[in-house]
Order: C-alpha cells, then structure tokens, then sequence
C-alpha cells in the first residue's frame, strides 16, 4: 500500500495495531521508507529489494520528523547500493551521531543517570510510600511498563542523560500521545487529559531529581518549561455539540442499580451505595459521614426513626436529612460493621501507605466499579440500555430530574422541592433544629423522600419482574397520567 506519509499514516497505523491487523504501508514520497505492521507492533523499516532492516518502533517519530527520516532512508539506500552497510546511518535516525550526543554518550560511560535512571530511583520513593496501586498508576503512567502503551512516546529519550534532556524533548513525549487523539481531520479529539497526565509525571520525576542533586547532577526541572495542553475554545464548543444530550437514568435502569448493588461483594460498599440510592446525595458525603451525623429521634410520633446531619460538603453548615426506611436499615446494619477506633459509620478498609493509621473513611472509588460491573457483560449487562457510561452521580441527576418531573403529582410545595434535599441551605446548626423541630421543610423533605422510595421501589419491582424497557415507560406514562387525572391536573 503507497501513499504519501503524513500524520494521518501514523494515525492510521496505530488503529491498525489496535485491530491487531498486519498491512505494510510504502512511503511514496521516499523509495525503501515503509512502516510495517505486524503481531500487534509497529515499527518503522527500510524495505529495498534486497534486504530489509527495522528503524525503529513506530512511536519514535512524529509526522514532523518525516523529512529528516526520509533524508536517513534515501543515504542508507545509497550506501547499500555500492555495498556498505546501512545499519549506522540507520542508527542515527534515532540518535545523530552528533558532537553533543558523542559527549553525552561519554558522560553515560563515566557514570552519569539516563532517563531511566532518575524514572526508576523516582518510582522507588513512589513505592516506598505509597500504595502499590499508586505506584501501578505511576509506572504505567510514565513509560516504565515494558511495551505499554506509552513506552514508544519517551524513546526517543531512553538512554539520554538526563541532564542534557531538554524542554523540546518533553514537549514530543506529550506531542507523541496527543497525536493519537486526532481524527481523520486533524482535530484534537481525545488525549488531552493523558498527555497533561504523564507531563505532570515527568515534572514530578524532575522535580525529585533536583532535590536529589547529588545523584542526579539535575540543577533545572525542564518540565518546568512545557505548558499542558488546552483545547481551543471553538473546538471545546465543537465536540460538546457533537454530543448527546445526557439523560436522567429512567426507573428501570434505577431499579437495575439496586440489582447490581446486591450482586456486590463488599458489604459495606452495598450498604453505602443504598444510602446513596435512597437519599439522593453525593456518594463522597455518604462515605465520608462520621457516624455521628446519623442521630436517633426519640419522638414516636416522628414518621422518621434517623436523621442524617448532614456535614459541609458544599455548603457551610449542616443540613438535617430524615431517612427513608430502606437507608435506616442500611445505617443500623453499617453500624455493626463498624471498628472501635475508627469514628466513620464506613471506615477505611486498607491502608493507603506505609504505616498508615487506618482511621480514614473508606475509598469511593469501588463505588464507581459497581456501575461499570453493571454496564459490562460479565457484570451481567444489567444497564445495557444506558448508550452512556453511567456513574453514581447519575442517580443524584436522576433523583432530581425526576422528582421536579413530578412535583405537581406528589403536592410539593413548588418544583424546586428537591432543592432541600440535594442543595438547600437552612442555616441550622443545632441538633435541636436538625433533628426535632419538625418545620414546614423538614415534612416537605420527608414527602419528596417517600416519593423518590416509591419510585425506586416500583423500578426495582420492575428490574425484578424482568419487564422489557419498553413495558416500564409505559407503565410509568399510565401511572403519572392516572395520577394527573386524580388531582386534576391532567389536560385533554
């Protein structure tokens, strides 16, 4: 296959390692310049008819370098064609054999840290005291990974001493990811946050080796120098119009949340996310709430037996949350499952570094593994009719979106009832005001809350009885019209 090499060669066979194809693309422009595609890799070679010899993978060259490796091919041709050996010149597509790169190749030989020298003593301090998740995300996020996706973007500073790394070289490793986030037009699609990502790493990498001078002989942070990547202003207002309007989450797909939260594991993870479910707030609150936000009312004339005071999370004070029935079990239950010396109703279940105390909350970030196990297949597909990838702030959007559909059917005082509940700020610090003063918010509250447990409940009796997508929203639509036609408020 011949064509003239661009960027949107490069691209093209990058897609084609992805789809694991083998294919040769032929360099018009240059006689002997191809890159092949093969077992997965990619890698650009000098293809003549005698012979054929690797340059190097794909990822060591950008579209810009185009004219200086055709440069390369076009002399190793012709030292081939008088019989020398073109493996030299070859050589130096990738490392010019320079007066400079002569003296760093000296200063390697007398001891001096390569690029993976200050990566890897770097990623040592990371694993020391960190996490090994952390420390996973680090390594891969660097270039360390042996054939990871991102090893090709840094060659062409493998084995560079690391004093001699310049502004320009960090600047192609963040130019090398951001070109795999364009389409066929060029436009920056996709890419930005990983390239600004790894940047950050190499900055951080940089930065500990300055303060490790002795070892490093680093004085300057180049990364210093190399701006993240911002999308243009017209092409940001490009791509979100060029994408779907993101729903709320209809009452089957609630109903089908309920059902993936029951299929997981931990059980404090489940019983978190019912809290979440069922009250409508952030899953940070939840899982950050001590245990002492959630107070007992002894008034037996309370239709509520919790209440939840609420912490500062975006607000400056607290807020008062009367519990539905399904998130007070949850909270009784979550209760015994709690640890002596840690005071959050959900308390942190591993450390998270060295010699950590163990007195935090618990993670969230498995919360967002339950829905993505409910999306996928082996998860079941339990959310197969979400065209988006769905998270646990969707049930926050969908508790609004629904509720404020609704208002007029359940008698909220106006539509903007769930605001107290999700927003509101009632300027009550006192658990004599949060808990007991039963005020004309607390029962609208308690009435937004039974409506939004009747509609999980009935999704749930829905995700339960198996009834296709179709089925709810009819059943739904006759519920709501029935109710209209109660209060009046249907119009013919």
């Amino acid at each position: 296959m011949s064509e003239y090499f661009d960027g949107n060669t490069i691209r093209r066979a990058r897609r084609a390692v992805e789809k694991k194809e083998t294919v040769t693309y032929k360099d018009s422009a240059c006689t002997g310049l191809a890159i092949r595609i093969q077992a997965g890799s990619a890698s650009w070679y000098l293809v003549d008819r005698k012979f054929k010899r690797k340059i190097a993978p794909l990822g060591a060259f950008s579209a810009d370098d185009l004219p200086h490796l055709r440069g390369v091919v076009s002399k190793a041709r012709a030292i081939a064609k008088v019989g020398g050996d073109p493996g030299q010149i070859l050589q130096q597509a990738v490392t010019s054999d320079t007066p400079e790169e002569a003296e760093n190749a000296a200063a390697v030989k007398a001891g001096a840290w390569v690029w993976e020298d200050l990566r890897d003593a770097w990623l040592a301090t990371i694993k020391a005291n960190n996490p090994g998740t952390t420390y996973t995300s680090y390594r891969s996020n660097i270039g360390a990974v042996p054939g990871g996706a991102l090893e090709p973007d840094f060659a062409h500073i493998s084995g560079k001493p690391v004093v001699e790394i310049s502004a320009h070289d960090i600047r192609r490793v963040r130019n090398s990811i951001l070109e795999r986030g364009k389409d066929e037009n060029g436009r920056q699609v996709s890419h930005v946050r990983q390239a600004n990502h790894v940047l950050s790493n190499v900055r951080k990498a940089f930065k500990w080796g300055c303060e490790h001078y002795e070892l490093s002989r680093l004085e300057q942070n180049p990364g210093r120098e190399v701006e993240d990547f911002r999308l243009p202003k017209k092409l940001v207002a490009e791509l979100q119009s060029e994408k779907p309007e993101k729903r709320p989450l209809t009452q089957l797909e609630v109903g089908k949340i309920i059902q993936a939260i029951e299929k997981w594991p931990n059980p404090q993870m489940r019983l978190a996310l019912m809290i979440q479910v069922m009250t409508g707030q952030r899953i940070e609150s939840v899982i950050s709430a001590p245990a002492s936000e959630f107070v007992e009312v002894d008034d037996p004339s309370a239709p509520y037996k919790i209440v939840w005071r609420i912490g500062s999370d975006k607000v400056a004070s607290r807020r008062g949350f009367p519990l539905p029935y399904f998130a007070e079990v949850a909270v009784q239950q979550a209760r015994q499952l709690m640890r002596p010396d840690n005071r959050y109703l959900f308390p942190q279940q591993r450390p998270r570094k060295k010699g950590d105390p163990m007195i935090g909350p618990m993670s969230k970030r498995p919360a967002q593994k339950v829905w993505d196990a409910a999306q996928d297949e082996e998860g079941g597909g339990l959310l197969d009719s979400c065209e988006f990838r769905a998270g646990t702030h969707d049930m926050r959007r969908a508790f609004i979106s629904h509720m404020m559909s609704e208002w007029r059917i359940h008698q909220f005082k106006s539509e903007n009832a769930p605001d107290l509940i999700t927003h509101a700020h009632e300027g009550k610090t006192t658990t004599a005001d949060l808990v007991y003063n039963l005020d004309q918010a607390a029962q609208e509250k308690w009435r937004v809350i039974l409506a939004w447990q009747r509609f999980v409940n009935t999704g749930y009796e829905y995700a339960l009885e198996g009834i296709s997508a179709e089925e709810a929203r009819r059943r739904y639509i006759d519920w709501r019209m029935k109710k209209e036609e109660e209060l009046g408020l249907l119009v013919l």
